[in-house]
């Protein structure tokens, strides 16, 4: 398996464009993931995974583990430089993107945007 994109905020932004104006809302839309994941990693599994999604997660299929085969990146030790949060020695770039999103209230465009801006 190959990643479709060289970026991961390539992904979220595709899985952003290919869901749809009702499923932008929610956290995961139709695709039914854990709710570990977050919604801009739901939409990096649409954006990589794009109608094959909803076969694979009936095939039992870790998407999001496969994400994080497709992009290591995820595992990399990443500060975002929060003043309320004091992260551990080996916080991630998965770890990042979530306390964003559940502290900060970042949207998937705005993980899209940070993720941009740090080069990933």
């Amino acid at each position: 398996m190959v990643p479709r994109f060289h970026m991961l905020s390539s992904a979220i932004a595709e899985g952003i464009r290919l869901l749809s104006d009702s499923e932008r809302g929610a956290w995961g839309g139709s695709v039914r993931m854990s709710a570990d994941c977050g919604k801009s990693l739901a939409a990096a599994c649409v954006g990589q995974f794009d109608s094959n999604t909803e076969r694979l997660l009936r095939e039992g299929v870790d998407l999001v583990g496969s994400l994080r085969v497709l992009y290591p990146s995820l595992a990399e030790a990443v500060v975002h430089g929060c003043s309320r949060w004091r992260p551990r020695e080996r916080q991630t770039l998965e770890d990042n993107i979530l306390h964003l999103e559940d502290c900060h209230g970042f949207s998937r465009d705005q993980i899209v945007a940070w993720l941009r801006e740090q080069g990933f």
